[in-house]
């Protein structure tokens, strides 16, 4: 094994390890009762079901339905290596700039990625 593959294998590991923790969030990372059909504000906020601190966002329509078909966390820590998605902190602020069926097309208001826009479910934004 080289020394690159090597580096790529730990920082693999490394993400895969940021999809599950992040002491900073909040105690409430269930998604909320309140749809995103209702999140019409930037009063917004990211949610997934997923047990740790992150969520991953799509950069493309695309990317989602690639996270969606892959169902596991190595093929989306693969995803963010190659830049198709970034990961940002459960309760995220951001506002909706698009819709489609099922998905939602999101501004990220603050934070490391603020200003990044991508897709994600359309149950994970919720009201604040």
């Amino acid at each position: 094994m080289t020394i690159r593959t090597g580096c790529m294998i730990s920082f693999a590991l490394l993400l895969i390890g940021f999809l599950f923790t992040d002491p900073s969030t909040s105690a409430d990372n269930s998604p909320s009762q309140a749809s995103s059909s209702s999140c019409r504000s930037d009063n917004c906020v990211l949610r997934s079901p997923t047990r740790g601190g992150r969520v991953a966002v799509a950069i493309s329509k695309q990317a989602l339905e690639e996270m969606y078909s892959a169902g596991n966390d190595r093929a989306i820590a693969l995803m963010v290596m190659n830049g198709s998605a970034f990961l940002v902190p459960q309760n995220t602020q951001v506002s909706v700039v698009d819709r489609s069926i099922g998905s939602r097309k999101v501004l990220v208001l603050n934070g490391s990625s603020m200003g990044q826009s991508g897709w994600v479910p359309m149950e994970w934004v919720v009201e604040k």
